[in-house]
């Protein structure tokens, strides 16, 4: 897997240094943080997290993965975090609210489903969301990913419904729908 990765308006790209202001920003937003499992972190904290992925491995089984999503200019947009189990590679997507809207998240997730299933090992990929989260849903079945299921959740103790989508190698096109 080779990063960096140009598809149309997006770069897929190893998160450096020079991220960390807007990494802190987006994060720290309650409407980005709404449906994410993390919390925001300080900017010692980041800095730590940016060095810790810089040059971690991509796809070692049974760890996350991070990197970043760059717009036309490079500059940071959102991180993408992915965990190899198996066969299969959960993705997720986190983008800034000045990224949404604008179909950078599909693109982002299509050139990212282009790097993971490079690796032979892969045979799927899922994509977790919760229900209430429409725009995360629409950008998942734009990816092309397929509904799976819905699975009741908890988070900061707050009950509610992950739907799971999931694209397989065979179905997958190359990447090419979207460019």
């Amino acid at each position: 897997m080779d990063l960096p990765l140009t598809r149309g308006p997006v770069t897929l790209r190893r998160l450096r240094e020079g991220d960390v202001d807007a990494f802190l920003a987006y994060r720290a937003d309650p409407e980005v943080a709404r449906f994410q499992s993390w919390a925001p972190m300080d900017r010692d904290r980041a800095l730590g997290f940016i060095a810790a992925v810089a040059d971690a491995p991509l796809l070692q089984d049974g760890e996350w993965c991070q990197i970043a999503v760059a717009g036309d200019d490079d500059a940071l947009i959102g991180d993408m975090g992915l965990h190899l189990h198996g066969r299969v590679v959960e993705l997720g997507i986190t983008l800034a609210r000045g990224a949404w809207g604008r179909c950078l998240g599909s693109r982002a997730y299509r050139a990212a489903l282009s790097l993971v299933f490079a690796d032979p090992r892969v045979d799927a990929v899922v994509g977790i969301a919760d229900a209430r989260n429409t725009g995360s849903l629409r950008m998942l079945e734009k990816a092309g990913l397929r509904f799976e299921r819905a699975e009741e959740a908890e988070y900061d103790g707050e009950t509610c419904i992950d739907h799971h989508h999931r694209i397989t190698r065979a179905d997958f096109d190359g990447g090419r729908a979207l460019g």
